[in-house]
């Protein structure tokens, strides 16, 4: 007996031990040898706040901002002696307090005594934010990781500034979509009504809004953009102090909210908070951390993990999931002081970091203690479950997916469970008012060890095509968004620290590799008609200042326009009877492989003005309920032509646009074309496209709005029966082809015609489906300069005059004043005989040379 209780002494008197060796602590120290760091230059920067903060960068696992008493940024994961963060002197900060930090790409943005201050890491190079004109405490924005996508830098890029604490109605908020270099002011939809301080505004592109957090009489709640959560706040929780806000990475809308009293959890974005539990095992101890009387002193989150630590020198640890989010305690550590932070080097392994001042140097060192959360679960005392997932996989992790209008995707996941065991696999989306989907799970085989196969098979499409919700809980189908798909376990056990989820970010929006392709069966050069050779060879034509107007305005011009042919863009023109009502076959073609044929709506452009064609429909012939539009009034709305499309704000669709618009139309550098009046046009909150090559992106002092923030298409079907614009002209052409109506195009003149074609159809596709084409019109007559009535009255006056002539001249000549012209005429004749025959003799005799200039025999010329 007394054995035994011997032994019970030694084990609880070793257990403080074993678990202290869980956390492997070591010291870096480096570069202090030889004294190879240089002294601290600049201005010190600090963080005020009691707690610190440690920021990762979501995609660059390596870089990371360290935010104390001094601020250290690393791009090495802290694994050299660091000197203080500095910021220049040069850049005039004043006091150098640093209040918010975000990782927007490759740039790193602080805000600094109110100012945002953006440090290129790359470059090692400091500047200063443009366009804030009122102080600002806070930055925010998310980023993405998906290498190789246009979408994920325009997310990296988006950036708000705000006052923290502010009151709604008269604080100023600021956004960027250039990662922070300019701002423009933003303007919230009816902001001035709301009641409430700021908390933060945030781009949740996991449910494609723009929320607010709105902090009232100790409460607050999110409220959001866009329809259909527009319509009412998010659920309302307890605002006790002053919250941060961190956004997981991943975009799969999950929300970490706290201070040193209260931590809160949301896996929706925003539209249910609730408090992170303290349990043991699956006994819940503590609803929240503040009935658990904790004080939090640091937290890190990853995708999918949670760590915390306290001042009371307890590290806390949980997942993140869609059930509400738990955390459990490990044994006593004595891990605890006021510099330290957390961070996760990968899954399952977490980090301890703490500053080490040292004496000599002015470089800091990092004392490191590298934590095995998979072997701290293995404690029988925490009371933790076995994991029962053998394997969970899918084809679909670490990549992105589009899904355009009308298209559709199928993904695919296998999952084995421990043996014995079975599990129930849940299926979830970030963004349900836009993306729906229908699963199945069935038996799809054995392992070599006898254990069950599963293959969980994943239909997705948009929400509004399934026809099973209501137009109120949808978003509007124009709308391109974005929503994550989620494939995890349910009640995962804590203890699958290796079992991650499987996530993937599927944009509803413009499929970048699509495009549209004019058939050209029949071209000019395979008829012989025009000869490809010649048209490489920098051909060019004239087009007569009767048939073009530089102003689109359908005006004749007072010169004619000179041409070069673009074979290299056009090719060979397609060939068109004049004759003939035409309109071209669009195919629409992804990356190589074709499609389907358009029939669609669309519009065409004579690109350098021309406008000696017609439509064969008029607006009362096409059946037009309301006044359609036409290129007239759409250029002088728009400021110029080639804006006429489905979309006026899909930031990476534009750049892409003015990019190909430049190209297509073959605009030489630095000159304004010929083919645009405003060589500029702007999208999505100020930012324009100068048409020059290269294409210049720049900044204009427009209200957001103004450029379509939440406006996108600018074309109105005249078939629309929301179109409340009167039919007050129903004579006036329909310029639209292709859709419900036979409309086509009538040529009156030969020659080349390159046109510009844009897909308007707002429900055919969310990309900006355009080209351009050249054809060839030939057969048609030459313009006549004289009218036909002219010209008949003309050859009749000219028979009836012959017929009077040789009528009237037999009569004339027996008179007596016939017979003397009679005689005259006979005299005349005569002396120009007499004429030409001396003119004859005088030839022979000087020689056979020509009169003119000749030489002289004394030199020189001589002039006959």
């Amino acid at each position: 007996m007394l054995m035994l209780m011997l032994v019970a002494a030694v084990t609880m008197w070793l257990r403080p031990l074993v678990t202290a060796q869980l956390c492997r602590s070591r010291t870096v120290r480096t570069g202090k040898v030889f004294n190879l760091i240089q002294d601290v230059q600049g201005d010190r920067l600090y963080f005020h706040p009691t707690t610190t903060r440690l920021i990762k960068h979501p995609c660059e696992k390596n870089i990371a901002l360290y935010l104390g008493k001094q601020v250290f940024f690393t791009m090495d994961n802290f694994e050299t002696s660091l000197l203080p963060f500095t910021i220049p002197t040069s850049m005039q900060v004043g006091v150098p307090e640093v209040t918010s930090a975000h990782f927007a790409g490759s740039l790193l943005l602080l805000v600094v005594d109110q100012k945002v201050y953006i440090y290129d890491y790359e470059n090692n190079s400091w500047s200063m934010s443009l366009g804030i004109k009122h102080p600002v405490t806070h930055v925010s924005g998310d980023n993405c990781c998906y290498t190789g996508s246009l979408f994920c830098v325009h997310v990296s890029n988006l950036v708000f500034a705000y006052f923290r604490g502010d009151q709604i109605s008269q604080t100023y908020i600021y956004y960027s979509n250039t990662g922070g270099f300019s701002f423009w002011k933003y303007h919230y939809d009816r902001q001035a009504e709301i009641i409430g301080s700021l908390g933060g505004i945030f781009h949740f592109f996991s449910l494609s809004q723009v929320a607010m957090l709105v902090v009232n009489q100790g409460k607050g709640m999110f409220k959001y953009s866009d329809h259909p959560l527009n319509r009412s706040f998010g659920l309302s929780f307890d605002y006790n102090g002053t919250l941060d806000i961190l956004i997981a990475p991943g975009q799969r809308g999950i929300l970490l909210l706290w201070f040193e009293n209260s931590l809160l959890f949301s896996h929706n974005a925003g539209q249910l908070v609730d408090t992170v539990r303290v349990k043991k095992g699956d006994q819940t101890l503590f609803s929240s951390i503040f009935e658990a009387k904790i004080t939090i002193h640091n937290i890190a989150v990853t995708e999918n993990e949670l760590a915390v630590i306290t001042r009371e020198d307890n590290l806390y640890y949980g997942n993140l999931g869609i059930v509400p989010s738990s955390i459990i305690k490990f044994a006593d550590q004595y891990i605890w002081s006021e510099d330290v932070a957390l961070m996760f080097r990968s899954p399952g392994t977490l980090e301890i970091l703490t500053p080490l001042r040292d004496t000599a140097f002015p470089a800091f060192d990092f004392q490191k203690c590298l934590v095995n959360i998979q072997a701290l679960l293995m404690d029988p005392e925490l009371h933790v479950g076995k994991c029962k997932i053998e394997f969970l996989t899918g084809e679909f992790i670490y990549r992105m997916y589009t899904i355009d209008m009308h298209s559709q995707l199928e993904l695919t996941a296998s999952l084995i469970p421990q043996p014995g065991t079975s599990l129930i696999p849940l299926v979830m989306v970030s963004n349900p008012h836009s993306l729906g989907f229908q699963a199945t799970f069935y038996e799809n085989g054995y392992t070599s060890d006898g254990n069950t196969k599963y293959k969980l098979d994943i239909f997705l499409k948009q929400q509004q095509h399934w026809g099973r919700t209501d137009s109120n809980f949808t978003s509007s189908l124009k709308k391109a968004t974005m929503s994550t798909l989620t494939v995890d376990i349910a009640n995962k056990e804590i203890s699958c620290v290796d079992i991650k989820p499987l996530s993937t970010l599927i944009s509803v929006g413009c499929d970048l590799d699509k495009k549209i392709v004019i058939q050209n069966k029949v071209s000019a050069c395979s008829m012989g008609i025009l000869d490809p050779l010649t048209l490489q060879d920098n051909y060019s034509f004239i087009i007569e200042k009767e048939f073009y107007d530089p102003g689109f305005q359908g005006q004749q011009s007072s010169e004619d326009l000179h041409v070069f042919y673009s074979y290299q863009q056009l090719g060979c023109p397609l060939l068109v009877y004049y004759d003939t009502l035409w309109k071209p076959v669009v195919e629409l073609w992804r990356k190589d492989s074709f499609q389907e044929v358009i029939d669609a709506e669309y519009v065409l452009l004579e690109v350098n003005g021309q406008f000696s064609y017609s439509y064969s429909l008029t607006a009362q012939s096409a059946m037009c309920t309301s006044q359609p539009q036409n290129w007239t009034t759409m250029i002088k709305e728009f400021r110029g032509p080639f804006f006429w499309n489905r979309e006026a704000s899909d930031v990476p669709n534009q750049k892409k646009h003015c990019a190909w618009l430049v190209t297509a139309l073959s605009i030489p550098s630095g000159r304004q074309t010929q083919f645009v009046s405003l060589p500029t046009f702007c999208f999505y909150e100020k930012v324009c496209c100068l048409l020059i090559w290269p294409p210049v992106v720049y900044g204009v002092d427009h209200h957001p709005q103004s450029f379509g923030l939440q406006q996108r298409q600018n074309y109105v079907s005249c078939h629309d029966p929301n179109n409340n614009a009167p039919l007050r002209w129903p004579d006036v052409q329909y310029q639209i082809l292709g859709g419900r109506t036979a409309n086509q195009i009538i040529f009156g003149h030969n020659g080349f015609y390159v046109f510009y074609i844009s897909i308007v159809d707002p429900y055919y596709s969310y990309c900006q489906l355009e080209t351009i084409f050249s054809i060839y019109v030939y057969g048609a007559f030459p313009v006549q300069l004289v009218s036909a009535g002219v010209v008949i009255l003309l050859i009749i006056s000219s028979i009836l005059g012959s017929v009077w002539l040789a009528y009237k001249t037999p009569k004339l000549l027996r008179t007596a004043r016939g017979r003397r012209i009679k005689k005259c005429a006979t005299q005349l004749c005569r002396r120009c005989k007499t004429v030409c025959q001396f003119r004859a003799s005088a030839t022979a005799r000087a020689g056979t040379e020509p009169p003119g200039r000749h030489r002289t025999p004394h030199g020189g010329r001589s002039d006959h």
